[in-house]
């Protein structure tokens, strides 16, 4: 009861993440993979003369998206550990 109670609290300002790191990690490479080329056509660049960098940007969104559901589970799980530290009193 206290556990569940605890736990609905935390949900409303620190949100459990649903996805996992993988679904994090390839919905950031997209929306990177789509902001390069969306630069490279605005800039007027061709995005296969630079591999290296498109491939450095890709892994670092990666880890960027990877390391954003890390931080918001670390959140959630505080948020839950409070609140239920809030309830025992």
């Amino acid at each position: 009861m206290r556990r569940n109670e605890a736990q609905r609290r935390a949900e409303e300002y620190a949100p459990r993440p649903f996805s996992s790191f993988l679904m994090y990690g390839i919905v950031g490479v997209g929306l990177a993979f789509l902001t390069l080329v969306a630069l490279a056509r605005f800039y007027g660049l061709d995005l296969f003369a630079y591999p290296l960098w498109v491939a450095a940007a890709l892994v670092l969104a990666l880890i960027v998206s990877i390391a954003l559901r890390l931080v918001r589970s670390r959140r959630h799980e505080a948020a839950r550990r409070r609140e239920y530290d809030r309830l025992g009193d």
